[in-house]
């Protein structure tokens, strides 16, 4: 392979040219990814109706609650309720089984999005880090020296 290096702390070989392969593989979860959500996503629904959620209830919201709080206690239900309701003023098809696939991943998105507007992209970034599996994988491997340290030791791959 005429693309190989090597890496600068440990030595060990790395081929490009056909891609990277991870080290450690982390499945993506797209069962939330419909038609549903590229249109909410599409139109910026999301956002907006977050916005105008923060506009109605900011005082409360802020009084009520810490960004981590909000994250783990927070009934989204009134939140989605909202943006149900403007998805239909906006003519986006709110199929019922579309909800239901795409429910708790637009409603993890839209909280996100109040943390967001509240609280700030510091905020955002730190509840976000919790529910991202590619975050908690590499937490993983750091916070596991055997682990970490096997997956930068040199390896033997034979020539190639």
């Amino acid at each position: 392979d005429t693309l190989k290096f090597k890496t600068l702390v440990s030595g060990r070989e790395i081929y490009g040219g056909g891609g990277i392969m991870p080290d450690v593989f982390v499945p993506a979860d797209t069962a939330g990814f419909t038609q549903l959500y590229d249109s909410l996503t599409d139109s910026d629904m999301i956002m907006s109706s977050a916005i105008k959620y923060c506009d109605i209830y900011r005082k409360q919201l802020l009084q009520q609650y810490t960004p981590a709080s909000f994250f783990s206690d927070f009934d989204m239900s009134g939140a989605m309720q909202l943006l149900k309701n403007e998805a239909v003023l906006h003519n986006i098809q709110t199929d019922k089984d579309e909800w239901l696939g795409s429910e708790n991943f637009i409603s993890l998105q839209y909280r996100l999005a109040i943390i967001r507007i509240l609280w700030g992209f510091q905020e955002f970034y730190a509840a976000y880090a919790t529910t991202d599996k590619v975050v908690q994988a590499a937490l993983t491997v750091l916070n596991n020296p055997d682990r970490y340290n096997q997956i930068l030791a040199p390896q033997d791959y034979g020539k190639r």
